[in-house]
């Protein structure tokens, strides 16, 4: 479920930024300062998201954080979708690098502790093979902006990352209720998946 995630965020959360040059000319109408602008949002905000991350270290429920991050990305693609203003969008690139960017490195986590080492190497090839989707998804993305528009687009492919991650939560319960603990090992100690093992109404 992991590694379809990763697919899904792959395929429909980063194609967005092929479609900047669009926001920036035919939307905002700010020429290349304004593409420069854009991305340079995206990566602050990515900045920040990344550092917020390995301040909050060995969090606990890394589960329900992922399927958060994941419905925080596809809500401000939205929102940078429909902001029609150029500092409206701005300001929601901020949100959105970093949500996505933060996302990452829980998923990575997540998928690394989940596996047993004999089959990380097999696993990460497919998690690394996930990351190929983005060019079939700027593929799919684009000729949807070149019949509908970029915002619509980039709406599209916003709304299918926030649903897929709330039915995900919703249908895997086990997904959502992931933590980390720390176990003990031969080689000192290690990261392990582990189970919220308190009841969860009808789950």
């Amino acid at each position: 479920m992991l590694l379809l995630m990763t697919a899904l965020f792959t395929f429909f959360g980063f194609p967005y930024t092929t479609l900047m040059p669009v926001f920036a000319v035919d939307v905002f109408h700010r020429g290349a300062t304004g593409l420069g602008i854009l991305i340079a949002m995206a990566g602050i905000g990515a900045l920040v998201g990344s550092l917020v991350v390995a301040y909050l270290g060995d969090f606990r429920r890394k589960g329900l954080l992922l399927l958060g991050l994941c419905v925080g990305t596809g809500a401000a693609l939205i929102l940078f979708a429909n902001s029609g203003i150029f500092y409206l969008g701005v300001f929601s690139l901020l949100f959105v690098g970093a949500t996505s960017m933060s996302y990452t490195p829980v998923n990575n986590t997540l998928i690394l502790s989940n596996v047993s080492p004999e089959m990380r190497g097999r696993v990460m090839s497919l998690y690394t093979m996930a990351f190929s989707l983005m060019p079939l998804g700027s593929l799919c993305l684009g000729a949807i902006a070149d019949a509908l528009g970029a915002p619509f687009a980039v709406e599209v492919g916003g709304a299918v990352l926030a649903l897929s991650a709330l039915a995900i939560a919703i249908l895997c319960p086990t997904v959502r209720n992931l933590q980390t603990v720390r176990l003990p090992s031969c080689f000192g100690t290690q990261a392990a998946l582990k189970y919220d093992e308190k009841p969860h109404g009808g789950e």
